[in-house]
């Protein structure tokens, strides 16, 4: 009798201990919004961005200029915001805007899109 009443417990034990742990890890896990899967920043400075693009800054300020001064066009446009005078990039929305502008063959040439 002892030994299934001390089995029920321990069990009970590790299922609670178990139950803890696992809320715990699902409460301190980087939300899908900071990071992306491979534990990189979802959200990138102008230089960083021209790094992961394999651009010049130049270059990428370059495609922005060229992009707004096409306003009515349909193509999706480099993501970014800006917070005073700084640019950021999103790392997702980059990846689709490398998609979408390889996909077109845009050729950016001083303000304009071809």
């Amino acid at each position: 009798m002892f030994t299934s009443r001390f089995t029920l417990v321990a069990a009970s034990f590790i299922v609670g201990l178990s139950f803890i742990v696992g809320c715990f890890v699902l409460r301190t896990g980087e939300s899908p919004l900071v990071q992306t899967s491979g534990g990189e920043k979802a959200v990138l400075t102008l230089k960083e961005a021209a790094a992961a693009l394999n651009m010049t800054e130049a270059q990428v300020k370059l495609i922005i200029s060229a992009e707004e001064s096409d306003p009515g066009s349909d193509r999706m446009k480099l993501p970014y915001f800006n917070i005073k005078s700084d640019l950021f990039f999103s790392r997702v929305g980059l990846l689709a805007w490398i998609e979408a502008a390889s996909a077109e063959r845009r050729h950016y040439s001083g303000q304009a899109i071809q």
